[in-house]
């Protein structure tokens, strides 16, 4: 039995296919060897040359730079914010929503302007007192002053005629209110001011306003060139009012307003 079994391998072993299979295997090996050799020489012929990276080159060294002396910029100079009003404060002129109180033609402190204080003291102080109806202090222009100062006397062309002396603060400057020595119940007025001409005019007017009106009597005007303007004015009653223009130089000396009641 075991001499047939071996029999039947050696004849197995020794059939075709089994030299076929050994041929194969052979040919399969050095098809392979041919695919590794020419796989290699590919890898030879396309693979590049890497060339060493070539050193980097030494910076140069490195120079500090020399500060700016440039100074810096001023700075801004800060401007306060103004501060908001408080409603209790009164609007500032400057604001656009200021309401004007109205105009009034009061002069600024009560004072009046030179001819109406001429006129008034003339008509409310001389007049009662040189027809005896009150003394001169009890009718004193309101501000009057007891004496008179020798600036304000400096300022007149003409000196006053002698007697007592008041100041009266006007819009133009002080002006001088006084009782006569020579003749009881007259007065005086005396101011200083640049419009002769023109206060004497109103003097006038008023004069010959009133309901018992003073009329010129007499009269040395500007035709006669003199440095006096003179004009004498008469009432129903016999009053008499003097009243002197006496005319400054351009430039100089203002012109001087002597009235003389009584």
């Amino acid at each position: 039995m075991r001499a047939i079994v071996c029999a039947i391998l050696a004849g197995i072993l020794s059939s075709p296919f089994a030299v076929g299979q050994e041929e194969l295997s052979a040919k399969e090996r050095s098809k392979l060897e041919d695919e590794k050799a020419a796989a290699a020489v590919d890898a030879a012929v396309v693979a590049p040359v890497v060339e060493p990276a070539p050193s980097p080159k030494p910076e140069a060294p490195a120079i500090d730079a020399p500060e700016e002396t440039t100074p810096p910029p001023p700075a801004a100079e800060t401007v306060p914010a103004k501060p908001a009003p408080s409603p209790d404060e009164p609007t500032p002129p400057d604001s656009p929503n200021e309401v004007k109180p109205p105009q009034s033609n009061a002069a600024p402190d009560g004072l009046s302007p030179l001819p109406v204080a001429i006129i008034s003291t003339v008509l409310d102080t001389c007049m009662p007192t040189l027809r005896g109806e009150r003394g001169l202090v009890d009718g004193l222009p309101k501000g009057a002053e007891n004496g008179v100062s020798d600036e304000t006397v400096a300022r007149f062309i003409a000196r006053p005629q002698s007697g007592d002396y008041w100041t009266v603060p006007t819009l133009e400057g002080p002006m001088l209110l006084g009782n006569l020595h020579e003749r009881e119940g007259a007065c005086q007025v005396m101011a200083s001011t640049p419009l002769g001409a023109v206060v004497m005019d109103k003097v006038t007017n008023a004069l010959g306003s009133l309901e018992s009106p003073f009329t010129v009597s007499d009269e040395t005007g500007e035709d006669f060139g003199t440095p006096i303007h003179w004009r004498r004015f008469i009432s129903a009653e016999n009053d008499y009012v003097d009243v002197l223009h006496y005319k400054g130089v351009p430039g100089g000396v203002a012109s001087t307003i002597h009235v003389i009641v009584g």
